[in-house]
C-alpha cells in the first residue's frame, strides 16, 4: 500500500481541542518517575477491535496513550489465541508477536493517507499456554496465549495527524510478517481519542 504524505502545520498538542472530555478520559497512570526525573501520564487500554481470525488463530487488539516526559507514544496491545494438539515446545513459540525495535506501526486514517510510527524497543510477546479443557478454556486443544504490548514514537507530526480525525485499521509490522488489525466501527475514534486525552489529564 503506498503511503500518502501530507504537509502538516505542527501545533502543540496541549492544544485547546474539545472532542474529548475530560470527563470521558480515562487514565491508569499519572505518577512522577523520581528516577527519570519525569512525570508519566497513560490512558487506560482500550479495545478497538471485536476478535478477527485468520485460520486457526484469533487475535484482539486494544490501543493506549502516553507521555514520559516531553516524550509522547502510542502503545499497541494484541492478544493472540492459537490451539494445538500437542503442548508446544518453548521454540516453537519464539517467533510469536516478536517486533524489533524501529519497525513500524502503519495507521490508516479515514482520509487514506498512512501515519507511521517507529516502536521505541524489542518487544517479544509472552506465553500462557492452557492444558485441554482448562478451567478457562473448555477445548480438546491445547490453547496458547501470546500477549504483545509495543510502545511506538509518536512526533509532533503524528500528534496532529492522529488527532485530527478517525482511524480505520492499523498493520503492526513483526519479525515475521505483519498483523492487520481492523477497528471495529464503535471504536474509530480510540486512537484519537487516546491522542487527545493526554491534553486533559489531571496535573
Amino acid at each position: 500500500m503506498k503511503k500518502s504524505f501530507i504537509a502538516v502545520i505542527v501545533i502543540p498538542f496541549l492544544f485547546a481541542i474539545d472532542i474529548a472530555s475530560a470527563a470521558s478520559c480515562k487514565f491508569a497512570d499519572n505518577v512522577e518517575d523520581l528516577f527519570a526525573g519525569v512525570i508519566i501520564v497513560r490512558t487506560k487500554w482500550d479495545r478497538i477491535s471485536p476478535n478477527w481470525e485468520k485460520a486457526y488463530e484469533r487475535y484482539i487488539g486494544y490501543v493506549a496513550a502516553s507521555t514520559e516526559g516531553e516524550d509522547t507514544f502510542l502503545s499497541v496491545r494484541i492478544r493472540h489465541l492459537e490451539q494445538a494438539r500437542f503442548k508446544p515446545l518453548k521454540d516453537e513459540l519464539a517467533d510469536i508477536l516478536v517486533v524489533p525495535e524501529g519497525t513500524e506501526l502503519l495507521v490508516i486514517m479515514a482520509d487514506k493517507t498512512i501515519v507511521a510510527l517507529p516502536s521505541a524497543g524489542l518487544v517479544e510477546g509472552e506465553h500462557e499456554i492452557y492444558s485441554p479443557y482448562s478451567e478457562r478454556y473448555n477445548s480438546d486443544n491445547y490453547v496458547v496465549i501470546t500477549t504483545a504490548d509495543v510502545k511506538y514514537v509518536v512526533d509532533e507530526a503524528a500528534i496532529a495527524a492522529l488527532s485530527a480525525q478517525d482511524a480505520t485499521t492499523m498493520r503492526m509490522v513483526t519479525a515475521a510478517g505483519h498483523h492487520d488489525i481492523p477497528i471495529h466501527k464503535n471504536s474509530l475514534d480510540g486512537i484519537k481519542n487516546a491522542v487527545i486525552c493526554l491534553s486533559s489529564a489531571p496535573q
